[in-house]
Formats: C-alpha cells, structure tokens, sequence
C-alpha cells in the first residue's frame, strides 16, 4: 500500500444473495466512478444501475459518480424503487 492510497469500499445489496463488499485501494484523485469499475461490480451484478442519478451515495448521502473519494469513503449503489412511497402508503392502507 503507498503512503497516499484512499482505502474505500462498494457495497451493494441485490435483491436476493449475498451483499456485494468490495474493499479498495484507490489512488489519490479518484472519483466514485472509478472505484466502482474497478470493484467489478458491473460484471457481478448487472442489475446495479449505478449510472442512472440518485442511485449512488457516501455514507447514505447521494452523490454523483465524479464525486472524489476521501479515505475511509463507502460507496453505496442503491436499487431503484419497485414503488413510490405513494404505491406503497396506499398498500398499507388497502390492508387494513
């Protein structure tokens, strides 16, 4: 490990199986972007849509793929929502 180099995870947690824990050393300048493609988390889980906005966060906080990592950063790629919190208040609410 050099001097320099941000130690960082990507996580990810699929629908079903195991969650996805990946733990990096990144060079000094990397972004969010960067850590994910070296994570190879695309190859793993195909379904994780980190590209599209909102869907990547630092410690429950979005942010945007060109985001420049700290050390200690855990980059989250989060799933899209199967409902809005509107679909699923009135779901709730059915059920009663």
């Amino acid at each position: 490990m050099a001097e320099h180099d941000l130690a960082v995870e990507v996580v990810f947690a699929p629908r079903t199986g195991e969650p996805f824990v990946r733990r990096l050393l990144m060079p000094p300048g990397s972004c969010v972007r960067d850590a994910i493609k070296r994570s190879d988390l695309g190859t793993k889980h195909p379904e994780a849509a980190w590209q599209e906005p909102g869907n990547l966060g630092i410690f429950s906080r979005v942010v945007q793929p060109e985001h420049l990592l700290r050390d200690g950063d855990r980059v989250e790629v989060y799933r899209a929502l199967t409902l809005t919190p509107m679909q699923a208040r009135r779901l709730r609410a059915a059920r009663r």
